[in-house]
């Protein structure tokens, strides 16, 4: 476990500095530096200003009706310059930079890392992010993102999305959004301990499963923070037991391990945050309420409605960052079989590491450890900087699955406490990795983050993963 968590360090880590956005001086500079803190003279500069910027002229990109092909000419051109700028210009380090912003982020071809899901090792593939219509104002742009991944565990996933940014309404310069997704995951390998809390190690069995995905949604800012969501998405799933699966488990013990399910799921959400805009010190909060109808179209008896509900407090203790910060999280999901029908096993919440999703939930337990059709699960942390861009966390969690909701009690909670390096940037953490003990399963490492190669780096739209 420790060295797959590291495998992941050595490639989320050095991917996360390099897709970080470059501060703004770094950015803008377009004239070399002084070469001493000494202001010199005025009839020095300008020779100096024009013999060093001659050297890296601004890039020329010909016309192009093909986006494509402009897209990857506006790039190259200005990795041309900023690998000019590294060799002949002043502050390397700026100059360095604004070169791998531009290899692995914005408009163009990139390379991407990260994971696919929780146990599939590290990965890594290739992005293409075309933005149509990039000189609009941002509530006017949208984008194309499409996405391959593979991981060193054979897991792979391929993905496309369209966004955009509707200028039609605007809401304190929010604009509502529009996103239109597809995606295909191929996991051949997954853990499963049965189902409830006292599922047992030794019970494990593995167990493949493929997932496509179309999905249509709709987010609508609105006054006072809130921003309602509406979601349609068509779902296919095929599981793929192995043959201890088959021999360990059956259809009461993990409903649905052999039918290839067709889903149709409308959902709808609502969320609030304040303040609107993210806030790194004081108070801040966040909450969320969503609820999705699973109807079945193919595969048998399993339609089911789902309630999932968040909130998020976060206290900055001051403005500097010096004291730290105290976060509370807390999750709650409820499903609802029609009568008569189940939740697929591959379909129901986990607890322990990390679900499906990439969310931690007690990490002092294995990734997908414990589910049921229900889950309750708090956490309460404090994280601190220690030297920019190095922080550290500290972190105690408890949780539950259980088949009814009323089995979503305070007795009898799993627990797990634990202590985080974090990544961070711009106050915030992008990058993760987690040493967790509690429950008597050992210690249990975990590494997270993704480079997401955001597509639309100025309209703030994320990439496919």
């Amino acid at each position: 476990m420790m060295l797959r968590a590291w495998r992941i360090i050595g490639v989320l880590l050095p991917c996360t500095v390099l897709c970080a956005p470059a501060p703004i001086g770094a950015q803008a500079l377009e004239v070399a530096q002084a070469p001493s803190e000494m202001a010199p003279a005025p009839s020095e500069v300008a020779p100096a200003l024009f013999d060093v910027s001659s050297q890296c002229p601004p890039p020329r990109v010909p016309p192009s009706s093909d986006l494509l092909l402009r897209t990857l000419a506006v790039q190259y051109s200005l990795l041309s310059k900023d690998v000019c700028k590294l060799l002949h210009w002043s502050d390397q380090a700026a100059n360095f930079e604004n070169l791998l912003v531009h290899l692995f982020t914005g408009p163009g071809l990139h390379p991407t890392a990260g994971i696919i899901v929780p146990g599939s090792g590290a990965a890594g593939g290739a992005a293409l992010n075309l933005e149509w219509n990039g000189k609009a104002p941002l509530y006017q742009r949208f984008t194309t993102n499409l996405e391959a991944r593979g991981s060193e565990n054979g897991f792979w996933a391929v993905g496309a999305k369209l966004q955009a940014l509707l200028s039609g309404f605007l809401e304190q310069g929010k604009s509502p959004q529009f996103t239109f997704s597809t995606k295909h995951f191929d996991l051949p390998r997954l853990p499963f301990y049965g189902l409830g809390n006292g599922s047992a190690l030794a019970s494990r069995a593995f167990y493949g499963l493929t997932e496509t995905e179309i999905s249509a949604n709709l987010d609508v800012p609105v006054p006072f923070g809130f921003t309602f969501s509406g979601e349609l998405n068509g779902l296919w799933f095929a599981p793929d037991p192995s043959g201890l699966f088959d021999t360990v488990y059956n259809e009461t013990s993990a409903p649905g391990r052999r039918a290839q399910t067709t889903y149709i799921r409308p959902r709808l959400s609502a969320a609030w945050k304040y303040p609107r805009d993210q806030a790194l010190y004081g108070f801040s909060t966040s909450a969320s309420v969503a609820y999705a109808f699973s109807e079945t179209l193919g595969g048998g008896a399993f339609s089911f409605g789902r309630l999932d509900t968040r909130w998020n407090v976060s206290v900055g203790l001051d403005r500097d960052q010096r004291f730290g910060t105290v976060h509370f999280a807390s999750r709650l999901v409820l499903s609802d079989p029609r009568a008569g029908n189940r939740v697929p096993f591959y379909l129901q919440p986990t607890l322990g590491g990390a679900d499906i999703h990439d969310e931690n939930l007690l990490r002092s337990y294995r990734n997908y450890r414990f589910r049921d059709p229900n889950l309750v699960a708090y956490e309460i942390s404090y994280e601190r900087k220690i030297v920019d861009p190095l922080g550290i966390r500290v972190f105690a969690e408890v949780g539950k699955v259980g088949r009814e909701p009323s089995n979503l009690g305070f007795e009898r909670l799993k627990s797990s406490v634990g202590v985080s390096a974090t990544f961070r940037l711009g106050g915030a953490t992008v990058f993760e990795i987690s040493f967790a003990w509690g429950g008597g399963e050992g210690m249990q490492t975990y590494a997270t983050g993704n480079t997401n190669n955001v597509g639309g780096v100025a309209a703030g739209l994320r990439g496919v993963f």
